[in-house]
């Protein structure tokens, strides 16, 4: 430690200070804030001597500000410096700030102090007394190293503003430890290879047990965990091997990784109701859970399973009155077929039936609200699923990678697809998605090659960055009026799609989002596209059509487009614009057509009836009718509508009736 000291006092250079106000020297940290600090470029030049007093604030040339902070090193080898107060402004004690000082003996901490850096009083050997204040969170576990106060505590314990804290190490002659009343924490490492340490109270003031903090104390026999503890950090009594009796309070929630990893002998727990969340093997390796019968645990309301495949378990039964079914809680269970969860469920935990390749059959209880991250990832042989109503959302990847999966249905109580929620379903032919969804994530049906049809309703604002790639049986695609975003590779190799419309809502259609569409045929880009993205339908080599309903043209490059060959359809009074636009003009056919026909889709159009061989309006008549397929080509116009049925095949159609129109799907 102190080679490390020496180094690090020898390397620190700085610029200046910026002023000297009563033979105390500043930094300015903000327009409003200082730091004290050293004189000069280099520390070590021991200007502080005697009595030292820190004020809240100072002023320099007609500005105040107030002294926030003690600065790394700023006092460090002062051995003439005897006493300092430290003004209530000071909020943080930085690395070394008083290192090498032997001569001081005292020093006032104030309330508003927060943190104590590493190594601050390093070797103040006469530093015998020091208030820690309760405003402490923070002190860096040698902060205190080396200093007469220090070396005076009976047990090594540091009670800073409620935390308590173990600075010794060994403390090769404690058996048992009292815990304070009052005190709020046990604070990372506290006791950690505390070998002695047999009994430890923990009192009910206490309401986190940090990380680590009995890590390898391994004659510890019995801890009782009171009724106020919140939290048991990772690692924290990880090798304590003869542990026998845990008593946990009703108040603990979380538990933390490996927390009881490798206590053999712990037989006897008990888990309060409390629990919300348990690390990933917090009972490993202990003497509980080798005598599991099936692996699993039931703690408070939450059931958890540690031992891996349960190759012998092809069925279990989740008890009724369980909350929550833990992360990972049944992962690589590989001979599991079938679950059936209950209504008490109200979470599946992330990877909870992740690798399940044998399930084939899930019921979901109706009061399950959140399935989470990859909870029925690779579960390859599920071939149907219904999610109840009760679900409001489904995490990422929840579903990839079911490759038996062959429909879907997504309840209404939903609003957002996670990202790879069915990534590489590839048996997956039909998806309902409801009018409930805004957003549709990242690669959320990426690589479902046997999805053929898709309807995005109109509440979907954004569909997210390659959610169809690869969907490559894809046909027919009806794009909600409200989407705002289609986003990069949203559309990436669906070879089979023919037409799409891209509602009037669009502002942005992403790089690569219908690239590789081989049988893309037409296209209409509507007049609220603000922004294409590089090799938006490159690759695109069968598109004939593209009709733009925007008069002004978009600004594009050059790779948008796989060839110009396509006629260029553009609103009256613009084809001059696009032939003097950039790209634009490289096209070689550029024609004007009635693009208002089929601009501003409104909803109070004209009503009508779907008849066998296609529509008929029920009050038009007298009205200009005109009637747009997908692509934008005019296929029928009525200049004097009465009445009659208008013949139309099955399709996406625009229909223009008087001023108004309308978009029907047949």
């Amino acid at each position: 430690m102190l080679m490390a000291v020496v180094a690090l006092l020898c390397s620190v250079t700085a610029s200046a200070h910026d002023f000297e106000v009563g033979g105390i020297f500043y930094n300015i940290t903000s327009d409003k804030t200082v730091a004290v600090t050293y004189q000069g470029n280099t520390v070590g030049e021991y200007k502080y001597a005697g009595d030292i007093i820190i004020p809240e604030s100072v002023t320099y040339y007609g500005i105040e500000y107030n002294v926030t902070s003690i600065g790394v090193a700023a006092f460090v080898g002062c051995e003439k410096l005897t006493s300092i107060k430290i003004g209530n402004n000071i909020t943080t004690i930085e690395d070394n700030a008083f290192a090498f000082c032997k001569g001081l003996t005292s020093i006032e901490i104030p309330n508003g102090v927060t943190s104590i850096g590493s190594i601050v009083f390093y070797f103040c050997s006469n530093l015998a007394n020091i208030t820690i204040p309760n405003s402490v969170i923070n002190i860096d576990p040698q902060a205190f190293e080396g200093s007469l106060w220090y070396d005076n505590q009976p047990d090594g314990v540091v009670y800073a503003g409620k935390v308590l804290y173990e600075y010794k190490g060994e403390m090769t002659s404690f058996t048992s430890i009292d815990v304070k009343e009052g005190t709020l924490g046990i604070g990372y490492g506290a006791f950690n290879d505390c070998w002695y340490l047999t009994t430890i109270t923990i009192p009910e003031s206490v309401k986190i047990i940090g990380g680590y903090a009995f890590n390898n104390c391994p004659n510890l026999s019995s801890v009782t965990i009171s009724n106020g503890v919140e939290s048991i950090g990772e690692y924290a009594f990880r090798g304590c091997e003869r542990l026998k009796t845990l008593t946990m309070g009703n108040g603990v929630k979380y538990i933390g990784e490996y927390a009881f990893d490798g206590c053999s002998e712990l037989e006897n727990i008990v888990f309060p109701n409390s629990i919300i969340s348990m690390g990933e093997w917090a009972l490993h390796n202990t003497g509980w859970y080798r005598n599991q019968s099936n692996g699993v645990i039931y703690a408070g309301k939450i059931l958890y399973c540690y031992k891996g495949e349960m190759p012998s378990n092809t069925y279990i039964e989740v008890k009724d009155g369980t909350f929550v079914i833990g992360d990972e809680a049944f992962n690589y269970c590989t001979s599991l077929t079938s679950v059936t969860i209950p209504n008490s469920v109200k979470n599946i935990g992330k990877r909870t039936f992740n690798n399940c390749t044998s399930l084939t059959n899930v019921t979901i209880g109706n009061s399950v609200e959140n399935i989470g991250d990859e909870a029925f990832n690779y579960c390859t042989s599920l071939t149907s699923l219904t999610i109840p109503n009760s679900v409001t959302s489904i995490g990422e990847s929840a579903f990839s990678w079911c490759t038996g999966l062959t429909n879907v249905t997504i309840p209404n109580s939903i609003t957002n697809i996670g990202s790879d929620a069915f990534h590489g379903c590839s048996s997956l032919t039909s998806v309902t998605i409801p009018n409930s969804i805004t957003s549709i994530g990242k690669s959320a049906f990426s690589g479902c090659e046997g999805l053929t049809s898709l309807t995005i309703p109109n509440s979907v604002t954004s569909i997210g960055d390659e959610a169809f790639i690869f969907c490559t049986s894809l046909t027919n695609v009806t794009i909600g009026n409200s989407v705002e975003n289609i986003g990069d590779e949203a559309f990436n190799y669906c070879t089979s799609l023919t037409s799409v419309t891209i509602p009037n809502s669009v502002k942005n259609i992403g790089s690569s989002a219908f690239q590789h569409c081989y049988g893309l045929t037409s296209v209409t880009i509507p007049n609220s596209v603000k922004n294409i993205g590089s090799s938006a339908f490159q690759n695109c080599y069968d598109l004939t059509k593209i009709y733009l309903l925007r008069k002004n043209p978009a600004s594009i490059d050059n790779s948008v487009f796989p060839h110009y060959d396509a006629t260029l359809y553009v609103p009256q009074g613009s084809l001059e614009a696009y032939k003097a636009a950039d790209v634009w003009g490289d096209f070689t056919n550029i024609v004007e057509f009635d693009a208002t026909a089929i601009e501003d889709i409104e909803d109070d159009a004209p009503a009508l009836k779907v008849t066998a061989g296609g529509i008929q309006f029920t009050d038009a008549e007298g009205k200009a009718v005109a009637v747009y397929n997908a692509g934008g080509a005019l296929v029928e116009k009525i200049d004097n509508y009465a009445g009659e049925e208008i013949a139309l095949n099955k399709g996406v159609y625009i229909i223009r009736v008087g001023g108004k129109a309308l978009k029907i799907k047949l």
